[in-house]
């Protein structure tokens, strides 16, 4: 039998294993992190990675793409680097999908012209939704189902036909039914504006990691407020 914290410790150790992949290394991270940490980006990414994250929304990204004036794989490096920015700031991800995002972006650069609606987009997603690929894990942070298998979904298998890259997964409160984002199993997510307090919930991680830009577009879940709260909590748009 598993103790509750060796299932805490290995689904951890599963998260730091994919951050553990960024290249280059993150460099210039303060020891003491500051209470508003969207400012964290510039003094860590390089102004190439910068601007591609902050310069453009998302059709003017999917435009660029499009007309192959940047690479959907330096576009999909830039965005995982700020992820991993976001999580050392926020605690906001599950893990990086590292390997898997720079082989689908690989993938579509060598397309002999671009093909989808969402050709090249980084997207990110909250984790209990499952993913598209093989040996998926999905926990919806309960200790119980640390190694529960799960699969896609018609919205992942369709933001995917359409060219989208998924990049990284975004940590929610245990049992998913919580106005902010915390469990056993990855601690705490806090707001990038003020690490004092909540981004909300129950897609707190999403909306955490988008307030501080590294995600453009992502994917969360809401039935009584899980979409809506955190949008509001950190200042960003969310549907329904």
């Amino acid at each position: 039998m598993e103790t509750a914290q060796q299932k805490i410790d290995r689904a951890r150790a599963r998260r730091d294993a994919t951050l553990a992949k960024v290249e280059p290394k993150l460099e210039g991270l303060p020891d003491q992190l500051p209470r508003n940490s969207r400012g964290l980006p510039a003094t860590v990414l390089t102004a190439r990675e910068v601007e591609l994250t902050e310069k453009y929304d998302v059709l003017e990204l999917l435009a660029i793409l499009r007309e192959r004036k940047v690479t959907v794989e330096e576009v999909t490096r830039a965005f995982l680097r700020r992820a991993a920015v976001a999580q050392a700031a926020t605690n906001c991800l599950v893990g990086l999908m590292w390997d898997e995002a720079i082989a689908r972006a690989k993938h579509l650069d060598s397309l002999p012209e671009p093909k989808g609606a969402f050709f090249g987009l980084p997207i990110s997603t909250k984790e209990h939704h499952g993913m598209v690929g093989d040996n998926i894990i999905t926990t919806a942070s309960l200790l119980d189902w640390v190694d529960r298998k799960h699969g896609s979904n018609v919205l992942y298998d369709d933001l995917w036909a359409e060219g989208c890259v998924f990049y990284a997964r975004t940590t929610q409160p245990q049992t998913i039914m919580h106005l902010e984002t915390s469990s056993n199993m990855f601690g705490t997510t806090v707001n990038p504006y003020n690490r004092d307090l909540t981004p909300g919930g129950s897609s707190g991680g999403e909306s955490a990691l988008i307030g501080m830009r590294g995600s453009l577009f992502g994917i969360g879940g809401d039935i009584g407020g899980s979409i809506r709260c955190p949008s509001a909590f950190v200042g960003i748009y969310g549907f329904k």
